[in-house]
C-alpha cells in the first residue's frame, strides 16, 4: 500500500541545508587543487548522501512493508530526489569549484525513460553547471567563470543502483568521479539516438588484450592466456540482461564462460573488473553516465576500456561512430582522475558493508579510486 510508503523521506526541494554541508566562508576559487582536498570533501558529500538514504530505506523495511510495483517506484524517486539535493548542497559548499558536465548526471537519463514509459511529468532534478566556492550560485549565472578559475570536472549520480536501493537489495551506493584538469569527452545527449553505451572493462593486465573488435570468444581466449586459465569457467563475465545485450549473451554462453546476467547497476561489476586483478570481463550495453565513470576509474589505473554509442535496440549511431579508446573518452594526467562512492545497501564484492548505526551516527564505508592508491582505497566516515 501507498500508505506504507514514507511520504517525506528527506527534506523537500530547497529546504534546509545538511549538517557539515553548510557554505564556507573560506572562499579560494582562484587556485590550484590538490586532489587530496577534493576527495576529503566528496567522500563526506557521498557519505551523507548515502546515511539519508540508508535511514530511509531501514525505516520502510523495519516496519515490514510489502511494496507494490507501483509504489517501489514511487519510493524510488523519492529516494533520488533527498539524494539529488544533498548532493546539491554538497557541491555548493565546497570551498572551490566543481562543473557537472553536460549530461553528466544520472537523473536526465531516468528522466527520459520515465517519459518513454509514460510514467508521468519526468522532473527527476538534474544537477548540471557550476557548483562550488562556497555558495549556492543561482542557475542563471552558471557556467559564466572564467577560463582562469580552477574546476573539477563531474559525472555524479546521487544513487547508482536505485532501484536496488529501493528494495533494499545489494549494490546501491552516492557516486562522485571526475578530473582535476582532464577533459572529459561530451557524453551524448538524451534526446540523440546515442542512448547507451557498449563497453568492455577489465584488468589492467588486459589493456590491449581485449576489445570491442574482436569477437567474444576471442576476448575470452585473450584473458584465459593473461591470466594463464585452462577453464573458460574461470573466466566471469558480467552483463546486463537486455534484449539488445542478447547476441553477445549467447556468444559468451557457447565460450563457456561463467555468465553473470545482472538486472542492473552495471557500474559496480566494471568497477570490479578494474581493481581486482582476476579474470573478470564487464560487457554490454549499459548506461552513458556509468560507462563514462567507469572510464576515470580505467584511466586512473591504466585499466582496460573501450567504448561505442548505440541506439535503443544496440545498433551503432552514425553521430558518434566508430571505436572510442580510453583517451578518447578521458583525456588528460591519469593522476588527476578519480572515482569517489559511498555504500548505501552494501557491495560485497568490493568489501563494502552497509552503513552501521553508532548511537546517532553512522560509520559509512566510503571507497576511492585513484592512481595513486593503484587500486580500491576503502575507508569509514562517521557521519
Amino acid at each position: 500500500m501507498l500508505g506504507e510508503v514514507p511520504r517525506s523521506i528527506g527534506p523537500d526541494l530547497g529546504s534546509v541545508s545538511r549538517p557539515g554541508l553548510a557554505p564556507r566562508s573560506d572562499v579560494l576559487p582562484h587556485r590550484e587543487l590538490s586532489l587530496r582536498e577534493v576527495l576529503f570533501h566528496y567522500s563526506r558529500v557521498n557519505a551523507i548522501v548515502a546515511v539519508e538514504a540508508r535511514g530511509a530505506i531501514g525505516a520502510l523495511y523495519a516496519s515490514g512493508a510489502s511494496l507494490s510495483e507501483p509504489d517501489r517506484k514511487s519510493f524510488a524517486d523519492k529516494l533520488d530526489r533527498q539524494a539529488t539535493v544533498t548532493m546539491e548542497q554538497g557541491l555548493h559548499s565546497a570551498s572551490f569549484v566543481s562543473e557537472v558536465v553536460p549530461n553528466g548526471c544520472e537523473g536526465i537519463k531516468e528522466n527520459r525513460k520515465a517519459l518513454e514509459l509514460g510514467e508521468g511529468p519526468a522532473d527527476l532534478p538534474v544537477l548540471t553547471g557550476t557548483y562550488g566556492a562556497g555558495h549556492a550560485v543561482p542557475f542563471s549565472e552558471r557556467h559564466v567563470l572564467s577560463e582562469a578559475d580552477s574546476k573539477v570536472e563531474l559525472i555524479i549520480d546521487p544513487i547508482e543502483g536505485t532501484t536496488r536501493a529501493s528494495l533494499n537489495q545489494e549494490g546501491a551506493v552516492a557516486v562522485i568521479a571526475g578530473t582535476l584538469t582532464g577533459n572529459i569527452a561530451p557524453i551524448p545527449p538524451e534526446d540523440s539516438p546515442a542512448l547507451y553505451a557498449d563497453r568492455i572493462v577489465a584488468s589492467p593486465r588486459l589493456k590491449g588484450k581485449v576489445s570491442l573488435l574482436q569477437s567474444p570468444a576471442d576476448n575470452v581466449r585473450a584473458t584465459m592466456e593473461e591470466f594463464e586459465l585452462t577453464n573458460p569457467k574461470d573466466v566471469k563475465v558480467v552483463v546486463m540482461r537486455r534484449g539488445r545485450n542478447q547476441t553477445l549473451i549467447e556468444e559468451l554462453e557457447k565460450a563457456g564462460v561463467t555468465l553473470e546476467l545482472i538486472p542492473s547497476g552495471d557500474l559496480m561489476p566494471a568497477l570490479a573488473a578494474l581493481t581486482q586483478n582476476k579474470p573478470i570481463l564487464s560487457m554490454g550495453s549499459g548506461g552513458k553516465q556509468e560507462a563514462v565513470i567507469a572510464a576515470c576509474a580505467a584511466k586512473a589505473l591504466g585499466g582496460s576500456f573501450e567504448l561505442r554509442y548505440v541506439t535503443k535496440e544496440g545498433k551503432p549511431v552514425e553521430e558518434f561512430p566508430g571505436l572510442l579508446k580510453l583517451d578518447d573518452v578521458v583525456s588528460g594526467p591519469a593522476s588527476d582522475y578519480f572515482v569517489n562512492f559511498a555504500s548505501i545497501t552494501g557491495v560485497s564484492e568490493l568489501g563494502l558493508a552497509v552503513p552501521e548505526a553508532r548511537g546517532s551516527n553512522y560509520l559509512v564505508p566510503v571507497a576511492t579510486i585513484t592512481s595513486e592508491n593503484a587500486g580500491l582505497m576503502t575507508q569509514g566516515l562517521i557521519v
